[in-house]
């Protein structure tokens, strides 16, 4: 052999690595839905749940919106000259009462206020409590006038609630609703409701032939309705309704008086029984139902419900 020829083998290359491919158990991603408040009902959230997957922001997004919880606003009306010099003016002030805010995003000009942004909430809280006085030429006079820098936050601080008052807050917008049929929909009870207002969130649970559903109305005025009203209609279907703002007592009133009507004509739903009730001052009724021969089907008789016993 040639002691100047190198034979070249060609080495095979290494298998790729078998890739499992990666199952995601069903249960695992239930797990993962947001829950209703347990202190309204301990029970699973069946529907209309939001879903809160934000996992996937990137650092730079989460630094920027800390630092919109940290912006302030300068009133610009009070300062004369040019809307330049407005901004060089308020940045001459922040030089002399040394003010620590972020000079990389600098102060910038919204409508008639100037917004200035800071680093951190410690720097934030000390400028909102600074008296900052900018002396001024007057333009129609040669004397200097002493203004006081109008300043207020971009977002103003809530009032922090206890757990407690956050809980009674949600109680006087929610309702319970009982007696809907097993078969009906979310959305066809959504649909019945959301008339009165507009409805922040609905969950439901089976229990029997019938689900209970907890419906939470984004304003408190829709409850207004129930405070004279017992039932309400999904469909055909009437139902019961206890807002969860009711003590103990007003629970107690809403089956303290009630009554049998039998003798009903086969399959008649609640909706044709309103007329006549409504004159005879029920506040509502029920019709309950049964599994005749496998199908659903109501009963032929009816409860209805009094708020007195002179009614």
């Amino acid at each position: 052999m040639d002691p100047l020829f190198c034979p070249i083998y060609r080495i095979p290359a290494p298998a790729a690595p078998a890739v499992t491919p990666k199952v995601t158990d069903q249960n695992d991603q239930q797990q993962n839905d947001q829950m209703p408040d347990k202190e309204i009902v301990n029970s699973a959230m069946d529907v209309d749940l939001p879903s809160d997957n934000n996992e996937n922001s990137d650092q730079q997004s989460i630094t920027i919106e800390k630092l919109l919880d940290y912006v302030v606003l300068v009133a610009l009306d009070n300062i004369t000259g040019s809307k330049p010099s407005k901004i060089n003016t308020i940045k001459e002030a922040f030089a002399k009462y040394n003010v620590k805010y972020n000079i990389n995003l600098g102060i910038t000009r919204l409508q008639k206020q100037a917004k200035v942004i800071f680093n951190d909430k410690d720097s934030y809280d000390k400028f909102l409590k600074m008296e900052i006085i900018l002396q001024l030429k007057d333009e129609n006079l040669d004397d200097i006038k002493n203004v006081t820098l109008n300043i207020s936050p971009l977002k103003p601080d809530k009032q922090a609630t206890t757990p407690d008052q956050q809980k009674e807050n949600t109680n006087h917008r929610t309702i319970q609703v009982i007696d809907i049929p097993a078969y009906r929909k979310a959305t066809e009870i959504r649909a019945s409701f959301k008339i009165l207002e507009e409805i922040e969130r609905l969950y439901t649970k089976g229990a029997g032939f019938y689900q209970i559903t907890y419906i939470t109305y984004k304003s408190q005025d829709a409850l207004t309705y129930f405070e004279t009203n017992w039932g309400y209609h999904v469909r055909k279907a009437t139902v019961r309704v206890l807002p969860l703002s009711l003590n103990q007592d007003a629970r107690t009133l809403h089956k303290q008086f009630p009554l049998k009507l039998s003798g009903l004509a086969y399959n008649t739903s609640g909706y044709d029984l309103e007329p006549v009730l409504l004159k005879c001052k029920a506040k509502s009724y029920f019709i309950p139902a049964a599994m005749i021969r496998g199908r659903y089907s109501k009963c032929r008789y009816a409860y209805i419900h009094f708020s007195c016993d002179e009614d």
